[in-house]
């Protein structure tokens, strides 16, 4: 079995800017490179993301209570490199972390809906 992008114990619960639905998804998908979950018995107020058997799940509203500083999920990406090149085509701003090694290097950034998100390298390291 594969190791989860997305790194924690259990799911992950967030809340989301219901307006910002496609930003979410292309943040989700295409810079996190995680799967989203479709199925019809879904609500359509929530949007679920997974990786393995650890889900993501956004709920959507119009006034969501954010917190923009603590960290609300941590996901292992291939390349900080290319998220962060993504993130700044996008002219998301990118705060750059780094420990006393070279693997404690690790992306802060705000989702389209402002949860703070922190991005590791996903390499041959061993867990976290």
């Amino acid at each position: 079995m594969h190791e989860s992008r997305i790194r924690a114990v259990d799911h992950v619960h967030i809340d989301g800017q219901q307006a910002s639905v496609e930003q979410i998804r292309w943040f989700y998908e295409e810079v996190l490179l995680l799967d989203e979950i479709v199925r019809s018995d879904r609500p359509s107020d929530l949007l679920c993301f997974r990786s393995e058997r650890i889900e993501l799940r956004i709920r959507l509203m119009e006034n969501p209570n954010i917190d923009g500083v603590a960290v609300r999920v941590t996901i292992a990406v291939d390349s900080l490199e290319q998220a962060e090149q993504m993130l700044h085509d996008q002219k998301m701003l990118v705060e750059k972390i780094s420990g006393l090694k070279w693997t404690d290097i690790r992306l802060h950034t705000l989702d389209p809906s402002g949860n703070r998100v922190e991005l590791i390298n996903r390499s041959h390291w061993g867990p976290f």
